[in-house]
């Protein structure tokens, strides 16, 4: 008798259901898993024979033969030492329970213990969107499986419980409401933009870039201000929705970077990984088909500091991320889509000694070094960004100078930025549903779509016109500056884009970088 059990295999966020089936007969004990297993996978065999005679139960004599239909999908992963174990059980007439409404995703120990796995909260996901009624998991992930509606999730500590069908621990579905009530914004530790000295002009940009989901290019000397405007950039995000927080929580549960304490990822991702990075851990990929950096920012930021440090290749493998906001990560192993849709926010120096175009220090760059090093950044990706801007080395005054007045502090204080940042994503969204059916933020619009959003009178045609004509801008940079401008306008409360929007959009576009 063949005793069929339902698990799961992930590819990326998404999966499908796979039938582990267990046969028995006669013969010298052996043990075979097939059905293009990995090697964590193969290695059940020891897992789940030691956890099954740990346990208190008898391991068979004879035969064993696991297959895992389809068979000619590969299968990863630790999640189908559930559904092996509880097969042995059942082959071997040791529980004769009713499993067929149960999908099982979990990895034991040797002592037959349920242990904590990656990727659950994504597990979950695909059951329930594949029908399935209850799907049974470790303990130790019920904080993270819990927000997921829709499906019953039965939870177990050990082989004991597990082969127990009517013991199975239920938890309730968590209210994502009360936590992200619970949660405070900006998050404890961020810097407020009110700490920040100075730099209106970064700060300014730093805004248009939040409202509307714009990349963002800093240049200046060391010392300036580019690193701490970037850490300060989270506290005026606003707090991820409902949908958002689930895709980015499925992306780092199959990380492994979702603990037993963590339920969800509430606040927008920063990952800021360092220069010598390879191109491999930015956009994803090696053999378990892993989600990269950029994946790790999505809904978020992805911060590059010293970005011409970065090797030439790796900031080339951006491109396409940058433009289509997903990644397709094609190994021998297989191929998964991993969405990508961040904010790209950078910081460079001007030259290699830092001090090109700074009026308190000498530059000892020759005009070749100059030229050579801003060369790293490739015309393509600097295409590819919608705001430049230039950071300049802050006065010595400004350190004697206490500003605590009202307007300043509605100005720059990061709660105040953060609420016309919320409004104007709101403004953008409601046009978007009107107009395309689909929420969309102003970096994301097409160049019919921006077109549609406002009218262009003949002196806006006309400065774009001399823009093409003077700054030799491609078609893309346009767009991009036309795409920025909408969102000046929006923070502004405008519906059209008037000239004195186009101008400042273009500020940010055309500075000597």
């Amino acid at each position: 008798m063949v005793i069929k059990i339902k698990a799961l295999s992930l590819i990326g966020l998404e999966g499908y259901a796979v039938d582990v089936e267990v046969d028995l007969y006669s013969g010298l004990p052996a043990f075979y898993i097939i059905g293009l297993p990995d090697k964590s996978l193969q290695e059940a065999v020891h897992r789940v024979k030691s956890a099954i005679k740990n346990s208190g139960f008898k391991f068979p004599q004879g035969k064993i033969v696991v297959n895992l239909s389809p068979a000619n999908l590969l299968k990863s992963g630790t999640g189908f030492d559930f559904a092996i174990a509880l097969g042995i059980l059942a082959v071997s007439k040791q529980i004769t329970h009713d499993f067929s409404r149960n999908v099982f995703w979990g990895e034991l120990s040797l002592d037959g213990s349920a242990k904590f796995i990656k990727g659950t909260l994504a597990a979950a996901c695909v059951a329930r969107d594949l029908g399935f009624e209850n799907i049974v998991i470790p303990e130790l992930n019920a904080t993270e499986a819990g927000i997921v509606a829709g499906i019953n999730i039965k939870i177990v500590k050990d082989l004991k419980q597990l082969a127990k069908n009517d013991s199975y621990g239920i938890i309730p579905q968590i209210d994502f409401n009360k936590l992200v009530l619970k949660q405070k914004f900006p998050p404890i530790g961020t810097i407020n933009f009110s700490q920040i000295k100075g730099q209106y002009y970064a700060k300014r940009a730093l805004e248009i870039a939040a409202a509307g989901g714009h990349n963002l290019i800093m240049s200046g000397p060391p010392g300036s201000g580019k690193t701490m405007l970037s850490q300060a950039f989270c506290s005026i995000l606003p707090p991820l929705g409902w949908e958002e927080a689930l895709v980015v929580s499925k992306i780092y549960s199959i990380a492994g970077l979702l603990n037993e304490k963590q339920k969800i990822i509430i606040e927008r991702p920063f990952r800021a990984p360092h220069h010598t990075a390879s191109k491999i851990s930015l956009v994803g990929g090696g053999s378990n088909l892993k989600p990269g950096e950029i994946t790790l920012a999505h809904h978020g930021v992805l911060f590059l500091d010293e970005m011409n440090e970065f090797a030439s290749d790796t900031l080339e493998a951006l491109r396409q991320p940058l433009e289509n906001k997903t990644i397709t990560v094609v190994r021998i192993s297989g191929n998964v889509l991993y969405p990508a849709d961040f904010i790209l926010l950078a910081a460079v120096n001007p030259c290699r000694c830092g001090y090109y175009l700074d009026s308190s220090h000498n530059c000892t760059c020759s005009a070749r070094d100059i030229e050579h090093y801003r060369q790293k950044i490739s015309g393509p990706i600097l295409d590819r960004m919608d705001l430049l801007v230039y950071v300049k080395s802050m006065p010595k005054e400004l350190f004697e100078t206490q500003i605590n007045n009202s307007l300043h502090k509605e100005l720059y204080d990061s709660v105040h930025i953060q609420n016309r940042v919320r409004q104007c994503r709101e403004t953008q969204k409601k046009r978007s549903l009107k107009l395309y059916n689909q929420t969309l933020l102003n970096s994301h619009l097409s160049q019919t779509q921006i077109f549609a959003t406002t009218p262009f009178t003949p002196s806006i045609k006309k400065i774009i016109r001399l823009a093409l004509d003077k700054y030799n801008l491609s078609t893309r940079g346009i767009i991009r500056v036309l795409r920025v401008a909408r969102t000046i306008a929006d923070l502004a409360g405008n519906s059209e884009i008037l000239e004195k929007h186009l101008l400042e959009a273009l500020g940010f576009r055309i500075i000597d970088f």
